[in-house]
């Protein structure tokens, strides 16, 4: 059996072989839909609708594939400057794109009801994706007002974003005699030691509280733009309401809620006060939220045995799952190891329905990260099960995502509490402390 190895990604199946080239196919098939645009009348046939669907959604795979290159390209290495040259290039390019064919987008919201009702009762694969747009009917701006918020985006958020992750995913920490990256460090803030944890945690928040002027202006700027164009100009309710269309979910569900977490917030004093005691502690300091339980260092767990145990759960679960994540593996399509400039954290992007999504992670060996490695594969699966969708819906909102990658970890938990059993009772009672620690 090959042995696994942390190592970066293969971009190769994304990677245009010439990107002018690209940008001319994206082109074409462009001035091709934009040939439909005098067609679009509320009587249009339900065959030439459907057939300016397919259109819509080959493209959508054109410009998925070179839109996720640019971005894969910057998470790897925010230093690169050929990388964010590259991003800026594509961003620009395809907002262009999107913005030319905006008329059909705005034209389907302003479909009086019977017709638009008409058209996705018979679009057949497409109805969803119908359904949900014609939801968000209304708070669409006019059409000039809708290119003036995409060019925004991307010269205003888009730019926002890439400062932050350039700024951070370049942080050095000095600690104990040695620079180290922000997920070396974060190994030392669940340390055994009191005295480590507190060093890591005074050093990691140092390093941000010295950018904290840049840090701060960016995350006001973000807020403000969010609630600037989506109260004040498209008449959302409240911010989160903008959240709750976009996942498709009632806002009395989540309303539902967060008051099952208000009733129940004593939950979350009665569960720290348990780890103080088990602790040992007189106090309960910030530095103590992630602290093991067990006194010992956790002796570090070699990648190839966190992607064989990942793999045999899924096959144990599922020969389905197994197939799936075995997919994205063999495709070489995970970027594991730690390296200078890359982002933190991990994630999993889905491309197109048919090709294996790509998955980042910053793999120190910790049974925490085998857990990632879970977690983001399960991502992966549910997306390569969703292959049979279409372009525009076979990418899950967020709540439905996360249920898939929880659920993956749910299930590497039996045989990690199996195969290590004190770590793994450790690792489960400290992942309440991330969850309690987000309410």
């Amino acid at each position: 059996m090959k042995k696994h190895q942390l190592s970066s990604w293969d971009l190769s199946e994304i990677k245009p072989d010439h990107l002018q080239k690209t940008f001319q196919e994206i082109e074409t098939k462009t001035k091709h839909i934009e040939h439909w645009r005098p067609k679009l009348k509320a009587k249009i046939s339900s065959k030439d609708f459907i057939s300016l669907l397919a259109e819509l959604e080959k493209l959508q795979v054109l410009t998925s594939k070179v839109g996720v290159y640019a971005q894969l390209r910057f998470a790897e290495d925010s230093s690169n400057q050929e990388a964010s040259a590259l991003q800026s290039q594509v961003e620009n390019f395809l907002t262009n794109i999107s913005n030319r064919l905006l008329f059909f987008n705005l034209w389907f919201k302003q479909l009086p009801e019977p017709e638009a009702r008409r058209l996705i009762s018979d679009s057949g694969k497409y109805h969803y994706f119908l359904e949900k747009m014609y939801k968000s009917k209304p708070y669409i701006l006019g059409e000039k007002e809708e290119k003036i918020v995409n060019i925004k985006d991307v010269t205003g958020v888009s730019a926002l974003n890439s400062i932050y992750n350039i700024l951070c995913s370049q942080f050095q920490f000095e600690f104990e005699g040695k620079k180290i990256g922000q997920e070396e460090l974060l190994t030392a803030v669940r340390s055994a030691s009191p005295q480590r944890r507190a060093a890591a945690y005074r050093v990691l928040l140092g390093k941000y509280r010295s950018h904290k002027d840049l840090i701060g202006e960016v995350y006001r700027n973000i807020v403000n733009d969010w609630r600037e164009e989506n109260i004040r100009l498209r008449g959302y309710k409240n911010p989160i309401h903008v959240r709750n269309v976009g996942n498709d979910i009632p806002d009395k569900a989540v309303e539902a809620l967060l008051k099952a977490c208000e009733r129940n917030e004593l939950l979350f004093q009665r569960f720290f006060e348990l780890k103080r005691k088990k602790l040992g502690l007189k106090k309960m300091r910030r530095f103590d939220l992630y602290a093991p339980l067990q006194k010992k260092k956790e002796p570090e767990i070699p990648y190839h045995e966190a992607v064989t145990t990942v793999l045999e759960t899924f096959h144990d679960f599922s020969p389905a799952f197994h197939r799936e994540a075995s997919n994205i593996i063999t495709a070489d399509h995970i970027h594991s190891k730690v390296q200078k400039n890359k982002d933190t954290g991990a994630f999993c992007c889905s491309v197109t329905s048919k090709l294996n999504p790509y998955v980042l992670l910053n793999y120190t060996g910790t049974l925490r990260d085998v857990s990632t490695l879970a977690h983001e594969l399960g991502h992966g699966i549910h997306h390569n099960l969703a292959r049979g969708q279409t372009e525009f819906t076979f990418n899950a909102p967020l709540p439905l995502a996360e249920t898939a990658s929880i659920f993956s970890e749910m299930v590497l938990s039996e045989r990690l509490l199996k195969k290590y059993p004190g770590r793994a009772r450790e690792l489960l009672f400290n992942k309440l402390d991330e969850i309690y620690a987000s309410i």
